[in-house]
């Protein structure tokens, strides 16, 4: 689900509209690799355990990548390790678990 807060709301996704004080936000049910948005237009995305239910994790990254205005913020949590004997698997595993 793609969370926005924005000021004017585009109706032609259909989301769902929520008030907090003058905040307004939208909510999508939308594919994490085509998110409804236009390029450079996001300053910040958060994404918590989503790339272990994407179909295409690169797709939904470069996707993440095209909607982030330069110098956005991409902020993840995941619970998902790397391919075998890549940098970042080997990252992952001098991580200390929690």
């Amino acid at each position: 689900m793609l969370t926005r807060l924005n000021s004017s709301l585009h109706l032609n996704s259909r989301p769902k509209r929520s008030q907090m004080g003058s905040i307004a936000i939208e909510l999508y049910r939308e594919r994490a690799e085509t998110l409804p948005v236009a390029d450079n237009s996001i300053d910040t995305v958060v994404s918590t355990y989503v790339l272990c239910s994407v179909t295409d994790i690169d797709a939904t990254l470069k996707d993440i990548q095209r909607v982030l205005k330069p110098g956005g913020t991409f902020v993840f949590i995941e619970h998902v390790a790397a391919s075998e004997n890549t940098c970042t698997r080997t990252l992952q595993d001098g991580i200390t678990h929690v």
